[in-house]
């Protein structure tokens, strides 16, 4: 199947306080024809704070699932959802009834209505309206990203891809920022990505999990965590909660009668995500893995063998040139200009080629978030979140880098992040900059051609493994512990 500069943004969205005839016109030239890539005015939003500024207007592409556009009540109280999304404490699939429990929930106050966001799965965006002005959030981990800046004229402008705010923003790069990243790669850190709030594009910023975005005057505030940790869980409590949490993602998923593809390697985390499944049956579950020519043979051979010992088919997917070419960066540009690199031009074609577009991809990353992932690491900096000190979790490479430094106190400043009572700083560092800047990417890949669901991207589940303790995380007892539960035939086999 071919792919286009439209299908490279398929899922994604614009939200811009510049005039909808303006935004379409900018959409046509960039993204083509008027066929279904073509992003759609999905809602005009009164924009209570400055009359200048007008409206803001939300587009989004028709591969999107988005919630019914209703329009504020009397009260002023409005919710959009879109992504895909699953409510696994609510058992609720349907994005209308999500979006009108979340509604109901605003409307008794913010803070039920945040921990109604906080049961969600997916990967997805939320826009709400708080005491006349609205703001922009995402799932848990920052699947769904979030870039945004003002442009030349001072026109608002957010979107799910970096390189759309460069393109309608005219906006260049930022040489300062590049600089930093380059020098990451030169020295061979691995899966690089750029440190802070900043992007590649000078004055493009990239909201990160827990905070949201004011889309009245693009400032940040964080919303997570509202409150200290609660105290420790008994292991026996936490095993419960986890085990059955991720049952149930799997048979809300399996009773959608889409096609679901489950990335599997011979690795833990995957092997929680596979199990999970066993209760459906595996109905509408179709197992694969991929060779991007780092992984081992072995890898593949232990992933194969898994769904032998349940039953289960199993798809390899060679990523040869010659099959998936890499000029597909040459066909979209605005893949090349982004941070992490590379993107896997040859992964994004496999989706596009193999997969169909009603069919949700099921990945297991976000998982480390609860493993205690910078101490498993050895990268283990002094108890204080300070900037240098997430210059060093940022990168062993160039972790004293003045400039380094001087984008992590930016990062501190403009996230209101600090030590929170009951939560280890590294563990929530490593949910809200690393996941939203370097794994976000892989869910992007993804999106091209299917939706996109990450069973452990949900804050309440990841809440229950952060209160066991650090040896516990640390040594992924609970997640090997869910397999004897949901799959006990998975539990033998040796990991990869």
């Amino acid at each position: 199947m071919a792919i286009s500069v439209r299908d490279a943004f398929s899922r994604g969205y614009i939200i811009t306080s510049r005039a909808p005839q303006e935004t379409k016109d900018f959409i046509d030239r960039f993204l083509g024809d008027t066929q279904l890539s073509n992003y759609e005015l999905r809602a005009e939003l009164n924009d209570d704070t400055s009359a200048e500024q007008g409206r803001l207007s939300i587009w989004t592409c028709p591969r999107s699932n988005i919630s019914s556009m209703r329009a504020p009540d009397a009260d002023g109280n409005f919710v959009l959802v879109c992504g895909f999304v699953l409510d696994p404490w609510g058992k609720e699939t349907d994005i209308d009834r999500i979006q009108e429990e979340l509604l109901e929930r605003l409307k008794e106050s913010r803070e039920r209505f945040l921990s109604g966001v906080d049961d969600l799965s997916g990967t997805f965006f939320i826009v709400y309206k708080d005491n006349g002005r609205y703001f922009i959030l995402q799932d848990a981990a920052g699947m769904k990203p979030v870039h945004y800046c003002v442009d030349g004229q001072g026109e608002r402008f957010v979107s799910s891809h970096e390189f759309l705010n460069k393109t309608f923003a005219k906006k260049g790069e930022d040489r300062f920022v590049k600089g930093i990243f380059d020098l990451a790669v030169s020295l061979g850190q691995a899966s690089a990505y750029v440190p802070g709030v900043r992007t590649l594009t000078k004055d493009v910023l990239k909201l990160t999990s827990n905070t949201e975005l004011c889309l009245n005057d693009l400032s940040v505030r964080r919303f997570y965590p509202r409150r200290p940790l609660r105290g420790a869980i008994s292991f026996e409590e936490a095993l419960e909660t986890f085990s059955e949490t991720l049952r149930v993602q799997a048979n809300l998923l399996s009773s959608l009668n889409r096609t679901l593809r489950v990335a599997v390697t011979g690795g833990l985390d995957s092997r929680v995500s596979m199990a999970a499944f066993t209760d459906s049956g595996f109905a509408n579950v179709k197992f694969f893995t991929y060779n991007n020519g780092r992984d081992l043979q072995s890898d593949t051979d232990a992933a194969r063998a898994l769904c032998a010992r349940v039953g289960a088919s199993h798809e390899t997917f060679d990523l040869a040139e010659d099959r998936y070419p890499t000029g597909l960066l040459n066909i979209v540009p605005g893949l090349k200009h982004q941070s992490p690199l590379p993107v896997n031009p040859r992964v994004m074609a496999m989706y596009n080629e193999c997969f169909d577009q009603s069919d949700i991809l099921i990945d297991s990353y976000v998982a480390e978030i609860g493993q205690s992932f910078y101490r498993l690491s050895g990268q283990i900096p002094p108890d204080v979140p300070t900037a240098q000190n997430m210059s060093q979790l940022w990168s062993l490479k160039v972790w004293n880098n003045p400039d380094s430094i001087a984008l992590m106190g930016e990062y501190i400043k403009k996230t209101g992040f600090k030590n929170v009572e009951g939560y280890d700083w590294r563990d929530l560092f490593y949910w809200e900059h690393r996941n939203p800047k370097w794994a976000s990417v892989r869910a992007s890949e993804c999106e091209m051609s299917v939706d996109v669901c990450i069973p452990y991207n949900n804050r309440r589940l990841l809440e229950v493994a952060l209160r066991l303790p650090l040896e516990t995380r640390r040594s992924s007892e609970l997640w090997r512990r869910t397999v004897d539960v949901l799959a006990p035939a998975l539990s033998s086999a040796e990991l990869v």
